[in-house]
């Protein structure tokens, strides 16, 4: 939502300087992202999702606010799902970080360990996430670019938490 609306905003006849994309973005990765996370909270706040959504094309009725209030409802649901894995994470790369000896526990038997204590379902036979780095090689700095764009979001997150 928030790149179409940057880019669809963005004055620039040429896609590639509207948003940066590879390999061209350089040190404008980060910006490139602050934009969409930010938009990214207005969609939590249901009377703003009211003011921002459209008529719906074949009725005309706009948003209801009862259809506001569960959209921003679900989505914040979903936004724990996703601070839940971030944490697994988190763990996981921790948990690799502290081993004083590397050779006592291979990083898979690590993870399948982990996965068992955060997630209820069972991990699929030939599941080795942690190896899936097909395409690390195209973006080795960006990572670390995103974290300006969360903090950001977290930063406006806590001011939305005092408002409700």
């Amino acid at each position: 939502f928030g790149r179409a609306v940057q880019l669809l905003l963005s004055r620039s006849p040429y896609r590639d300087i509207a948003i940066p994309w590879s390999p061209f973005y350089a040190s404008d990765w980060d910006a490139a992202d602050l934009f969409p996370t930010f938009l990214q909270m207005f969609i939590y706040k249901p009377t703003l999702l009211q003011s921002l959504s459209a008529p719906h094309v074949t009725t005309g009725v706009p948003l209801s606010a009862e259809d506001a209030d569960n959209a921003s409802l679900a989505l914040s649901r979903a936004t724990l799902w996703e601070s839940y894995r971030t944490l697994f994470w988190a763990d996981f790369d921790l948990s690799i970080y502290e081993m004083e000896n590397r050779k006592d526990k291979f990083w898979l038997d690590i993870y399948r360990d982990l996965h068992k204590e955060y997630f209820p379902w069972k991990q699929a036979r030939n599941d080795y996430q942690p190896c899936s780095f097909l395409h690390a090689h195209l973006r080795a700095g960006a990572p670390p670019c995103h974290a300006l764009p969360q903090a950001v979001e977290r930063d406006a997150g806590a001011g939305r938490a005092r408002d409700v």
